[in-house]
């Protein structure tokens, strides 16, 4: 009975933080609609509400939607080798059968320049390993609208089959070949794909967003711990395309980084709950004995505050 008391608040106390620019993606001529701060929600009434539409045209060597919605497309599930699934909740469909951004109002409907209706997918691939100090592969060469501490990022279709971004998986396999065979490149994968940390999983707040297309974001870990297998591979800026390197890993950073995302996804209350232990975790395993103590404190700290909405929830609903 406390469970869904407790939900059902934290619902209502939501509020997006997802704020836009005036002009759509960097244009000086796509102009959202303005949307008040308290009329983000779908679930708010919003009637005068009469947002910009925009598509852009389909790159010829690019899978897209065009902009007339095809009546077979399937949403909320995988249609096609394009996984239309949200991370969270399913998404609705408005009555002209496009799908609704679960972040809410963005002041433009349409696909903008994403390539699907719907959920658009960044796989983010973490590569690190445990030299001194940590160290991380990252891209020189990033395309500036992932950018993500320079860490490897790229949208994918399947994201769920997707461990390290192609691009960067590539270009790993094109250096590996001149010391090993490909058979042995291949096992090496296998091992490091098996044993991943997922870091990140949600909705991703970005200028490319619109009312019927958003970005959602796979952010994963492959940890070398005893530089047994990605860790070997020695790259540096001017032997490949993606500038590849190993950079040293500012953890605190990271975190940051890692909590702005959190703090603008949509997450529903278990993947909430579910993203503080990856965030514990990954506390635990970077802080020493006295660092740990402190971390399991504040975990309690936290566990105790819930426990005290609970009962005072309780009370009140008598």
């Amino acid at each position: 009975m406390l469970l869904p008391i407790l939900t059902f608040l934290l619902k209502i106390a939501f509020v997006s933080s997802v704020i836009y620019e005036k002009y759509y993606a960097g244009s000086t001529s796509i102009i959202r609609t303005y949307v008040p701060p308290n009329k983000a929600s779908w679930k708010v009434p919003f009637p005068n509400y009469s947002p910009v539409r925009y598509s852009a045209p389909c790159d010829a060597n690019k899978h897209c939607d065009p902009e007339k919605l095809s009546p077979t497309v399937k949403f909320n599930s995988i249609d096609n080798n394009v996984d239309r699934r949200s991370t969270g909740k399913k998404y609705s469909i408005n009555e002209k059968g496009f799908p609704m951004n679960p972040n809410g109002r963005t002041g433009v409907e349409g696909r903008g320049i994403l390539p699907f209706y719907g959920p658009n997918y960044v796989v983010v691939s973490l590569i690190t390993r445990s030299s001194k100090p940590i160290e991380y592969l990252a891209v020189k060469n990033a395309d500036t609208d992932l950018d993500i501490l320079g860490i490897p990022a790229e949208f994918v279709t399947m994201p769920d089959s997707v461990k390290i971004t192609p691009k960067a998986r590539t270009v790993i396999k094109e250096i590996m070949l001149k010391s090993y065979a490909n058979a042995t490149i291949e096992e090496i994968f296998n091992k490091v794909t098996k044993k991943t940390t997922l870091l990140f999983r949600g909705t991703l707040d970005d200028e490319r967003n619109t009312d019927n297309a958003w970005i959602e974001a796979i952010w994963i870990q492959l940890a070398d711990s005893n530089v047994r297998k990605l860790g070997l591979v020695e790259v540096e800026e001017g032997n490949n395309p993606l500038g590849l390197h190993w950079t040293p890993l500012d953890i605190s950073e990271l975190k940051a980084r890692l909590q702005r995302f959190v703090a603008q996804a949509n997450l529903s209350i278990t993947d909430s709950a579910k993203q503080q232990a990856r965030e514990f975790a990954w506390d635990m395993r970077d802080q020493g004995t006295a660092g740990k103590f402190k971390t399991f404190v504040n975990i309690l700290a936290n566990g105790v505050t819930m426990v005290n909405i609970v009962l005072t929830t309780a009370a009140l609903a008598g």
